[in-house]
Parts: C-alpha cells; sequence; structure tokens
C-alpha cells in the first residue's frame, strides 16, 4: 500500500513540477525583458553563456550550483533538472 502511494506521489509530482518550473523561469526571463527592454541582447548573454561552458569544466560539485549552465553535464540531467533547458529560454526570449 506504502508504495503505491509513493508512486502516485511521484508520478504526480513529476508531472507538475516541470510546468510550475516552465512558469517560474518564463515570468523570471518577462521580467528581465520588462526591466531591459532588451530581449535579444539578454538571449544574446545566455548564448555565449552556453557556448562558453560545454559541461566540460572541471569544477566541483560544491561551487556547480553557482553556474548558469550546468559545468559537470551527465545523462541524468535532464531528469532532476530545477531550470528549463537554456535553449528554450533563449527560444522564448527570441520570441519576445
Amino acid at each position: 500500500m506504502g508504495s503505491t502511494k509513493t508512486r502516485w506521489l511521484t508520478a504526480s509530482l513529476t508531472s507538475i513540477f516541470p510546468c510550475f518550473r516552465l512558469m517560474i523561469f518564463s515570468s523570471a526571463d518577462a521580467a528581465a525583458v520588462e526591466l531591459t527592454r532588451y530581449p535579444e541582447g539578454l538571449a544574446s548573454a545566455l548564448e555565449k553563456i552556453m557556448k562558453r561552458n560545454q559541461g566540460k569544466m572541471d569544477v566541483s560539485e560544491a561551487v556547480s550550483h553557482l553556474f548558469f549552465v550546468d559545468p559537470n553535464r551527465s545523462p541524468l540531467d535532464a531528469l532532476y533538472a530545477t531550470h528549463p533547458p537554456i535553449e528554450e529560454r533563449i527560444r522564448r526570449l527570441r520570441a519576445m
């Protein structure tokens, strides 16, 4: 019984959480555009950060959370991601 409840809760949260996550970061990007009135500049800055950081940096896990893009990429990153992919953020900014 307990494992069924756990599976149901996990499935529910993983299906709901990405929606909240995208809403939060979309509104943060929208607020940044409202403040700067320059979405192309914000998209360009994120693009430069993404190009510089290819996920192969020798950075301690203790400070990796300080980076805009994960400096130590792994195949499990998408599963545990707390932010939308930077490519999606760039695409949304360019669409504004």
